[in-house]
């Protein structure tokens, strides 16, 4: 990474994606990675695991799921990170019935409805009804964007 790539993060939104109050509208465009942290003064730490000073003083460790996406209000490719609530809901569309898909990338958007704010909010995730193929575009920003970050 240079300065000069700092520039384009900051003039496009930066890389990792924020789900806004209202309907977020996104094509899941990896398998999820998960990643445990503990919240430590409103920030993430990694959890250790077993050598974790953090669970050993008795602080669950928080599971989060990481996707790739494609934003689809700018087209801008993104990574996210969404909890358990909305992780089981793309798992019950990704494996069940008229949605279920193989592979990284869904055939599908998903929009995915943020509501309440705080301890009150809460995710309902829909998929769109028809499958929409990736354009070369698209194709082509997701190589970019694994090639910067790997």
């Amino acid at each position: 990474m240079s300065w000069e790539t700092t520039d384009d993060e900051i003039n496009t939104g930066g890389k990792f994606y924020k789900l806004q109050a209202g309907d977020n509208l996104l094509r899941l465009a990896s398998e999820p990675t998960i990643r445990h942290i503990h919240w430590i003064e409103n920030k993430g730490e990694d959890c250790l695991g077993e050598l974790c000073p953090h669970c050993k003083g008795g602080d669950k460790a928080t599971t989060r799921f990481g996707f790739t996406v494609i934003d689809r209000v700018d087209g801008a490719v993104r990574l996210a990170e969404f909890g358990k609530s909305i992780a089981s809901q793309l798992r019950t569309f990704q494996k069940e019935g008229e949605y279920a898909f193989e592979g990284p990338i869904a055939p599908y958007d998903v929009t995915i409805r943020r509501e309440g704010a705080g301890m009150d909010t809460s995710y309902i995730v829909i998929p769109a009804r028809k499958n929409k193929p990736i354009t070369e575009e698209e194709s082509a920003a997701l190589i970019a964007f694994a090639e910067q970050n790997s």
